[in-house]
């Protein structure tokens, strides 16, 4: 498939997928836009996008590795560069100059060692189902959970007199127990996602 081609491609998927979010209800609007006909154009004024809408996809973005990271200031910022007028509405060119730019962002993801060169164990039901565990939203609560606990261990360890604390080998097995479920999270991560996105994304 040559390169222009696949432009081709993406500028009507982009423009389907604007058409899509176009058609969400405007909150406080009583009529919402039509779904473009092909001898329409997609810049009429009649089409737009509301700045809520264009906000929540941003952050929905950011559950994709591949996609930049923009915290809630970077997406207000987006939004205010695309609606500088600020009547609250995202118009079709200024939709896909954002998908312009971070398209160029775009980060190509690497393969983890297992998908590279252990393709039978990578394929393997129990590969597919630790992948979905570890990358599940979840599972990353939990690791937070954990660093909550372990601050507070901290905290009461070193509240305690030196000799309490010298004599009681119960904070060990906490201390211990605690760095397992680290070491657990960095291999589980390394496994799934491979070496290198681990280091990018820690």
């Amino acid at each position: 498939m040559t390169a222009k081609i696949r432009n081709l491609h993406r500028i009507r998927m982009l423009q389907e997928t604007f058409e899509l979010l176009s058609s969400i209800p405007k909150h406080g609007v009583a009529t919402t836009p039509h779904i473009l006909h092909e001898d329409q154009d997609l810049g009429a004024d009649d089409l737009w996008i509301e700045e809520s809408v264009c906000i929540q996809l941003l952050h929905k973005l950011n559950n994709y590795r591949s996609s930049p990271y923009a915290n809630e200031d970077r997406c207000l910022y987006i939004v205010a560069e695309l609606d500088p007028i600020g009547h609250g509405r995202i118009y079709y060119d200024d939709f896909l100059r954002i998908c312009d730019v971070m398209h160029r962002n775009n980060r190509e993801l690497k393969s983890s060692e297992f998908q590279c060169y252990c393709l039978r164990i990578a394929n393997s039901k129990a590969y597919l189902a630790c992948c979905y565990v570890v990358e599940h939203h979840r599972f990353n609560l939990f690791i937070d959970a954990v660093l909550i606990v372990n601050t507070i261990v901290i905290i009461i360890e070193f509240s305690l007199p030196s000799y309490t604390r010298d004599t009681w080998t119960k904070w060990n097995i906490v201390d211990i127990s605690l760095s397992s479920v680290y070491l657990f999270e960095m291999f589980a991560k390394i496994l799934i996602k491979g070496t290198s996105e681990y280091w990018y994304n820690t």
